[in-house]
């Protein structure tokens, strides 16, 4: 039995994720730093901090998912290999321990509370739709949400302590996932050893999927938003989406530290036509 079984096997043994009674924390919640989030109320704070929490979790799940469709895949067309085998059965215990995790989030009744992994059918048939006909093209956007998984699970665990049940469950998905970003470039480096049509199919299949996934960030930006405030309109709240995808990319530390490390993997790793993706780092 490998330490990675095992390590998931103790951890999906233990029920929960975070307790009702856990305080909020300022930093991991939207708005934090705004002026807008300072005139919150408590309540829409902790309904913001939790739905948030939720959000990060359903992330982690698709991407899991995903990449599991994708490696099973490439494992039927062309044969399996050690390290996208290993992977694979990786991405399932982390996508098991985080759905495990929503269904125990606090003040939660998830999937009533889902943000996205039980909403947006459409979108989610388009995600796998890409997994399912061009898997190479999952490799550089994986590569940038597992670099992120990293960075957030390095920040969120700084708020907890090391024996809480969030922390151990943070810590060994960094401990994986930084394994699996070399997998990532060795899967695109592979895609892009076709023939010219080919590698112009999979660049733009993988351009294609990046613009889902933030379409999914957005998406729940809005499905949190109208949990929250389900008294203003839809054009109030597109005016307020934009600003809490705004806060998202340009105000999160997580999402801030991820630009940086993902600048830092395209240097190490040099991906064909990285000129092409640079715009991921931006």
């Amino acid at each position: 039995m490998s330490a990675s079984y095992s390590k998931w096997r103790s951890l999906l043994a233990e029920p929960g994720g975070l307790a009702a009674t856990d305080p909020v924390v300022p930093a991991l919640t939207p708005f934090n730093g705004t002026g807008f989030g300072a005139r919150l109320t408590a309540a829409q704070r902790s309904r913001l901090y939790w739905l948030f929490l939720a959000f990060q979790a359903e992330a982690f799940v698709t991407l899991e998912e995903l990449l599991m469709l994708g490696l099973r895949r490439l494992a039927r067309a062309n044969g399996p290999t050690d390290a996208f085998t290993r992977v694979a059965r990786e991405e399932s215990f982390h996508s098991q321990a985080f759905l495990q995790a929503l269904r125990g989030l606090g003040p939660l009744r998830w999937p009533q509370d889902s943000v996205f992994l039980r909403k947006n059918r459409r979108l989610k048939n388009a995600l796998a739709l890409v997994a399912r006909r061009a898997p190479h093209a999952l490799a550089l956007p994986a590569a940038k949400l597992e670099v992120y998984t990293i960075c957030y699970g390095r920040f969120a665990t700084r708020f907890f302590p090391k024996d809480h049940r969030w922390h151990r469950l943070h810590a060994a998905h960094i401990e994986d996932e930084i394994g699996h970003i070399k997998v990532d470039f060795q899967l695109f480096a592979q895609g892009m050893a076709a023939p010219l049509r080919e590698r112009a199919r999979l660049i733009l299949w993988s351009f294609a999927l990046t613009l889902l996934l933030q379409l999914m960030l957005f998406s729940s930006c809005m499905n949190i938003l109208a949990a929250v405030f389900p008294e203003r309109s839809r054009a109030a709240r597109l005016g307020l989406g934009a600003r809490f995808f705004r806060w998202v990319l340009r105000d999160f530390p997580p999402y801030a530290q991820t630009r940086l490390q993902l600048r830092l993997q395209f240097h190490k790793w040099r991906p064909p036509y990285a000129r092409l993706f640079a715009f991921m780092h931006w």
